[in-house]
């Protein structure tokens, strides 16, 4: 509910910024676009997570960045990206990270150990690709989570949908709207 409540806000704030930016800046209307973007897609993220079976946890760097390809450039920048959010992940109690970008993916779930050896923590969150999370829900058996690192097995036990669930379509949560 309250990622929808900031959506709602970022949005609103987008339509300020483009209408501003109609009438003095037009580089305002470019951001107010992005700003619309993002926020939707944040709501949606959350929707997603929960029809799938999962709750997700208030997490404030949902949008953060990991690092990205830094680890290969800068990686001790990089390694400290990741090490805040793992940190907040386990802070926040989450069993397993889902996220939607394969760079996060890899580096949030490749590079544990090298933060564990770098900052003397001892992380072992999953951490799972969002279409991994979704080929689990829906039952399917060949759903890559063997390639992950950090095994996610445990945390996502019970979480496949039966084949009657699946064809009703009765497995959808559908908060503010749908999905």
């Amino acid at each position: 509910r309250a990622t929808q409540v900031a959506a709602t806000i970022g949005q609103g704030m987008a339509l300020l910024f483009g209408l501003v930016g109609l009438f003095s800046n037009p580089f305002l209307v470019f951001i107010a676009l992005f700003v619309w973007i993002g926020a939707q897609q944040e709501a949606s993220m959350v929707q997603v997570k929960y029809a799938l079976g999962g709750t997700p946890v208030d997490f404030p760097l949902a949008s953060r960045c990991c690092g990205g390809a830094q680890v290969m450039t800068n990686q001790p920048i990089a390694l400290a990206m990741c090490r805040e959010l793992l940190a907040c992940a386990e802070g926040r109690q989450a069993d397993v990270i889902v996220t939607t970008c394969p760079l996060c993916h890899m580096n949030l779930d490749m590079f544990q150990g090298k933060v564990n050896a770098a900052f003397g923590t001892s992380f072992h969150i999953p951490v799972v690709f969002f279409t991994q999370l979704m080929a689990l829900a829906f039952g399917l058996e060949h759903n890559g989570m063997n390639k992950n690192i950090v095994p996610a097995g445990p945390k996502l036990a019970g979480l496949g949908r039966s084949e009657e669930q699946i064809r009703n379509r009765s497995y959808l949560i559908e908060p503010s709207g749908g999905i």
